[in-house]
This record gives C-alpha cells, sequence and structure tokens, in this order.
C-alpha cells in the first residue's frame, strides 16, 4: 500500500514537473476554432464556424502590447434574404491574413484589435418553383477589421470573444458582421 502510494506521488510529481516545462517552453505560434454569429444587411442571420492559426512576433510595443500575425478561415452560413421564404438565399466564405495587436489589461484577460484583408467569395441563388433558377458567384479581396477580448484559462487554453466586420463581394450585395467565441490553444 505504502509502495504503491510513494510510486503515485512520483508519478504525480513528474507529471507537473514535465507541464511545467512544457507551459516555460511554449512557442509564440496559436491556433484556434470557434462560432461566429452573423448578420448582413437584408438578410436573416446565421450561424458558422472560423478556424484560425497565428504566430505571436517576440517584440513588445511600451513593454505591454504585442503583434500577432493571423491567418484564418470563416465560414459565415447561408443567408436567407428577408421576405422570400427561404426562395432567396446567399452563402459566404472568406480566407483572412490580420494584423492582431492584443494589450493585457489584468492578469488572465486582454482585449484585441484586427485589421487585415479577406479573400471573400459568395454565391447568390434565387428559387422560383416551377421557373427561373437563378444563381451568381463572385469573390474580391476586402478589407475586415474587429476587436475583442481573450481570457486566459490556462498558459496554453483561452477563449476569446470577437466582433468583426468584413466586406462581401457585390453579388452579395452587404458586408457581414459578425460575433465569435472561439477557444484557443498555444503550442
Amino acid at each position: 500500500m505504502r509502495t504503491r502510494l510513494v510510486a503515485q506521488s512520483v508519478a504525480l510529481t513528474l507529471a507537473l514537473g514535465m507541464a511545467t516545462a512544457a507551459a516555460a517552453q511554449m512557442t509564440p505560434w496559436y491556433g484556434g476554432v470557434g462560432v461566429n454569429f452573423n448578420g448582413a444587411s437584408g438578410y436573416n442571420g446565421t450561424t458558422g464556424f472560423t478556424v484560425f492559426g497565428g504566430y505571436r512576433l517576440p517584440y513588445r510595443i511600451a513593454t505591454r502590447g504585442r503583434f500577432a500575425v493571423e491567418l484564418g478561415y470563416d465560414h459565415y452560413g447561408t443567408f436567407d434574404v428577408s421576405g422570400t421564404g427561404g426562395a432567396a438565399y446567399a452563402s459566404a466564405h472568406d480566407i483572412e491574413a490580420s494584423a492582431v495587436f492584443t494589450w493585457p489589461l489584468v492578469q488572465h484577460l486582454s482585449v484585441f484589435g484586427r485589421a487585415g484583408l479577406a479573400d471573400s467569395s459568395a454565391t447568390y441563388t434565387v428559387n422560383i418553383y416551377p421557373g427561373p433558377y437563378y444563381r451568381a458567384s463572385a469573390s474580391s479581396v476586402h478589407l475586415v477589421v474587429g476587436a475583442g477580448v481573450n481570457y486566459q484559462i490556462l498558459p496554453q487554453v483561452g477563449v476569446r470573444a470577437e466582433y468583426r466586420h468584413t466586406g462581401m463581394p457585390s453579388v452579395m450585395g452587404s458586408s457581414i458582421n459578425s460575433f465569435s467565441i472561439a477557444g484557443t490553444f498555444r503550442f
């Protein structure tokens, strides 16, 4: 019994030591995945997802703030055109590259802002039964801006909430305002 207790204590001590060493040697790389809630003028709201990865630059601004470069993919879902009963809809997604500036407020809590470019794609479809069917697709590069808060639960795990505004191709006729909640993971 005593040998088993000693073995468990040694195993726990080694595990805690390895976790501490891993936390001390975290790389500047991070990634995340989340859900986004989207709205666009003239469309009903929709839900989609976001996946991203980034690199935190080693330089600090005013001894606290820090820049990162982030790449991401956002799928905004399918928007029904308001008042058509689902006969007309649009779907949209983008791939984006952003500069992200983070400023810590208190321990574990920080705010951030982003500015970048998004290669946005949208498809607009109209189905009128039994008659004509219309579909148009387009893609273009647009500005993306956003701001949010990040809370680090553990040194490697955090959660962030963000508001983002992204331009869309003219076929959609509106830009997208998105609110997302995502988990972040440092490697």
